[in-house]
């Protein structure tokens, strides 16, 4: 249906498709590879036309009708994984990865919406991993798949992995670091560990600084603080790499410690009608106590080093 509405360029009636799929794939349980296929088969829809053996990039009369229906589906793609992971199922989570990393292939021709589903991939690493879901096995899977991107995005189009330091290839290099230091703290076995390093080729991407003549990163990628120090050294050693500075390890334990909530005591003033109150041009206090203890949000962009795409919202309420 959302096929043919699009061939006819009825974009209502595509809207109105496209939003019903989306609704069924966000309360769908179990989540399972049938429901990734028809994510992956919207993506396509979306993005091209023919069959996915033998395809061409979708276009329209408008484009900006067609862009708004991306740009409408490239936003529930965050709602769908909310609900695969309030599931807390491993095989969802492996299912809607495996998906994430195809729907980035078929956006790869529009370079914004590639951008902002590839920013998903922290969601479902820091999502998975706090929440215990990401096995081993969908690790490896989303190390290769992050490989193969390497040549869809835009970014990597004429240049040779060794110069490329578009953004995109950057926040590759980060997701896979990301992914093989997860594997660390699963205790998978070194032989693994050295399989996944090689399916990484990572090394693509390392080069020799000016001086000291040390192995390093062709662009410095970002070391995510709710991952542990020793994790990433051991990656880095698997590379045959320095392990972290003093300066990357300062800024790392000053992220892990700003992303504990700040709390902060104030006296209360006491109202003329003898109840407490918050000093004057603040809210009044509800619990009735001399002093009120007030929680102080995280900024949502600093509890990262260079966190990559929006996230939610840590305000503590």
């Amino acid at each position: 249906m959302l096929a043919e509405a699009l061939d006819k360029e009825e974009f209502s009636h595509a809207k109105f498709v496209l939003v019903s799929l989306c609704n069924t794939l966000s309360k769908a349980a179990p989540w399972t590879d049938d429901h990734a296929s028809l994510l992956r088969h919207i993506g396509f829809t979306l993005w091209k036309i023919g069959e996915h053996t033998a395809s061409a990039p979708r276009t329209a009369k408008i484009p900006e009708q067609l862009e708004d229906l991306r740009w409408l589906f490239v936003g529930q793609v965050p709602k769908i994984w909310g609900h695969v992971l309030d599931l807390k199922s491993s095989d969802a989570v492996d299912y809607f990865t495996a998906t994430l990393c195809d729907l980035i292939v078929e956006a790869a021709g529009t370079k914004e919406h590639c951008e902002t589903l590839l920013a998903r991939l922290y969601d479902v690493l820091e999502d998975g991993y706090h929440e215990r879901l990401l096995e081993a096995q969908t690790l490896h899977e989303l190390i290769c798949s992050l490989m193969h991107l390497r040549i869809a995005l835009p970014t990597a189009e004429n240049e040779n992995p060794r110069t490329a330091i578009g953004d995109m290839q950057t926040e590759i290099d980060e997701y896979m670091l990301a992914s093989l230091a997860i594997l660390v703290e699963l205790c998978e076995e070194e032989k693994a560990l050295h399989r996944a390093v090689g399916n990484s080729h990572l090394w693509l991407r390392i080069t020799k600084g000016k001086w000291p003549r040390k192995p390093k990163f062709i662009s410095e990628p970002n070391y995510y603080f709710w991952l542990s120090l020793s994790s990433y050294n051991t990656v880095l050693a698997l590379l045959e790499l320095p392990g972290l500075s003093k300066e990357q390890v300062r800024k790392h334990e000053r992220l892990k410690d700003g992303g504990k909530p700040k709390l902060i005591t104030i006296e209360l003033e006491t109202a003329p009608n003898g109840t407490p109150q918050l000093p004057s041009g603040h809210a009044t206090s509800q619990n009735g106590s001399s002093t009120a203890t007030l929680t102080i949000p995280v900024d949502q962009f600093e509890n990262q080093i260079g966190v990559r795409g929006l996230r939610k919202n840590k305000v503590i309420g």
